[in-house]
């Protein structure tokens, strides 16, 4: 009987110490997974400040700057989309596109890398200065949506919640500061429509 009730309790232990194992196992699993999404994450977006730190700089500086700082700038933009092409490699859509070019090159540019080649071509064309500001704004304002789908920042921010605790961004818009006291601080800078 003795033996009988030792094996039990063994058998018990070892599926409570099973069931730990399992639970830990998860856990660093989630934990392995977060890590590498955010370190991915953080890369891209690191790439994304240096492609709209150029973007910027050129559009801002559109005739102001002098031909050897735009040709540096144009430069470094090329070499911002080839770097590119690891987060948003060409797409391959079955029908032998590009199979003539080295392998990075075949298929179909990602459209993210696509605004900025158009954005490259807007700054070697001779468009007038407000049109290339223009377009140069809207090639900006497409690519970083494309990042944002990717980050999906309240997502991020929900999961840095669970982690943490904390919710790190108020839920406030410039209507519901403007509707305080504080209105008669910033109501001159923004025109209401």
């Amino acid at each position: 009987m003795a033996i009988e009730i030792a094996k039990d309790v063994v058998s018990i232990f070892a599926l409570v110490a099973s069931g730990i194992a399992v639970a830990f196992s998860y856990f660093s699993f989630r934990q392995t997974k977060f890590r590498t999404e955010d370190d991915y994450i953080k890369n891209l977006l690191d790439w994304h400040y240096d492609v709209v730190m150029v973007l910027i700089k050129l559009r801002h500086g559109v005739d102001s700057v002098s031909e050897i700082d735009k040709i540096a700038d144009l430069a470094k933009l090329s070499s911002l989309i080839e770097c590119g092409r690891f987060f948003f490699p060409n797409i391959d859509k079955g029908d032998g596109y590009g199979k003539d070019k080295p392998t990075a090159f075949q298929g179909y540019r990602n459209l993210a890398l696509d605004f900025l080649v158009a954005s490259y071509n807007i700054l070697k064309g001779e468009t007038s200065h407000n049109e290339k500001k223009r377009k140069l704004s809207m090639m900006q304002r497409n690519f970083t949506s494309i990042i944002f789908e990717i980050v999906i920042p309240e997502n991020r921010l929900k999961q840095l919640k669970k982690l943490t605790g904390r919710y790190f961004v108020k839920d406030k818009i410039f209507e519901d500061y403007i509707n305080s006291e504080n209105e008669s601080i910033i109501h001159h800078i923004w025109s209401r429509h």
